[in-house]
């Protein structure tokens, strides 16, 4: 069944049982007679010429809306569905079943999805329910399933109407008031004065010259008019660039689907720090296929970036590590590697190192539970390799994001 279609099912076979009885009943009258055989045999005719009128009075068609309280939301907000059903004639001494199919993701935070009411006289239909803590992702509703029936169980109507909605879940995030990045090659807070950061086309005032600045510096026109030489004051800019590489390998995340939502929330509290100070953002991973939104600052990057942290899952079977070497001839010259892991293996290792071996920035955030051994031994050789490295143990990521110093040293 395609979307927006909609089905009928009626089953009615229960109707014959029903019937075989009303003849058992009249060739009981005919040869017993009397008042008792009559009154059963004119008793199961009314009843079974009531169950054909409420079985003609389901021949009728339905109207069924759903309306969605916000077609956008943050993770662990709550959402509001209402659905309303409307019989185009109204149902006597019927029951009626009215079941909103929600996403398989969201049914365990799901209550009051389904009504079920006898029915005396009645052709509208209305409910609510709320789907609490909504998980991030793009979660996809269709279909309304309504059954209706006698209470006798003789017949019963079956509605399937495909209703497509949609709810796009951003993920959550937390306020970071400062993140410190450790780029040696960046234009940003720590290296503004680097003089390769100056804004030429914004002077902010003259100087007296002195022995090393440039010619293309000076103020020809102040030199003339005081006789001395002058050399003009640029402003700087302040920006650091940043492109987040979030693992998105199945394996790297199995039995632990928690640790790729910390993930993910992590990135996006970056990605919202990062733009909201004016720096750039992009980001890059491999599901079914390379995904690459490029660097930028621009208003609406922060939807275009946030749209895909819901959309993403840990599904990749295309190894990381050979991701991360793949995209190495592609990372502009003083950005940043935001990498985001829960497994670092030797693999991944390798692909840092040749990272910093192309004098690339690495910021890597590995989500873990607990420190093990061999885990230890990993840190001090990435820490050896200059690698800033950001444990981030618990869902408190504020806290976590405070167990690296500006050398690099885990703390």
């Amino acid at each position: 069944m395609r979307v927006g279609e909609s089905m009928r099912e009626l089953k009615w076979k229960g109707l014959l049982a029903l019937f075989g009885f009303l003849a058992a009943a009249f060739v009981f009258k005919q040869f017993q007679g009397g008042f008792v055989s009559g009154f059963l045999f004119y008793f199961l005719l009314g009843f079974t010429l009531l169950e054909i009128a409420l079985l003609v009075s389901l021949l009728s068609s339905v109207k069924v809306h759903r309306h969605i309280g916000q077609q956008q939301l943050t993770a662990g907000q709550n959402l509001q569905v209402e659905i309303e059903v409307e019989f185009n004639r109204p149902l006597f001494l019927l029951w009626v079943s009215i079941e909103d199919v929600v996403p398989q993701r969201v049914e365990p935070q799901t209550s009051g999805n389904r009504l079920w009411q006898i029915v005396g006289a009645k052709k509208h239909f209305y409910f609510e329910y709320e789907i609490a803590k909504i998980p991030r992702g793009e979660h996809h509703f269709n279909e309304v399933v309504i059954h209706v029936g006698d209470l006798f169980g003789f017949f019963q109507k079956t509605y399937k109407e495909q209703i497509p909605s949609s709810v796009l879940v951003y993920p959550s995030y937390q306020e970071l008031r400062s993140f410190r990045s450790i780029n040696e090659k960046n234009t940003g807070i720590t290296y503004s004065l680097n003089r390769t950061a100056e804004d030429v086309t914004s002077v902010m005032g003259i100087r007296n010259y002195v022995n090393g600045d440039r010619l293309s510096r000076i103020h020809w026109k102040a030199t003339a008019r005081t006789g001395q030489l002058k050399t003009k004051e640029f402003e700087y800019h302040v920006t650091n660039d940043f492109m987040f590489f979030i693992d998105c390998e199945r394996r790297s995340y199995h039995a632990r689907p928690h640790l790729f939502e910390r993930s993910v929330s992590l990135a996006a509290t970056l990605i919202r720090y990062a733009l909201q100070n004016r720096f750039t953002a992009g980001l890059a991973l491999f599901q079914e296929d390379e995904l690459l939104l490029p660097l930028s600052r621009s208003p609406e990057q922060l939807v275009r970036l946030f749209t895909q942290l819901a959309r993403i899952e840990a599904n990749s079977l295309f190894p990381f590590a050979k991701f991360l070497m793949k995209q190495l001839a592609y990372i502009p010259f003083g950005t940043t590697a935001m990498v985001l892991t829960t497994r670092v293996d030797k693999e991944l290792v390798k692909a840092l190192t040749m990272m910093r071996m192309k004098k690339i920035s690495v910021e890597l955030f590995w989500m873990l539970d607990r420190l093990s051994n061999s885990d230890k031994e990993i840190l001090r050789e990435l820490t050896r390799e200059g690698v800033s490295i950001h444990l981030i143990d618990s869902d408190d990521l504020l806290d976590s994001l405070k167990g690296v110093s500006s050398s690099g040293q885990v703390s």
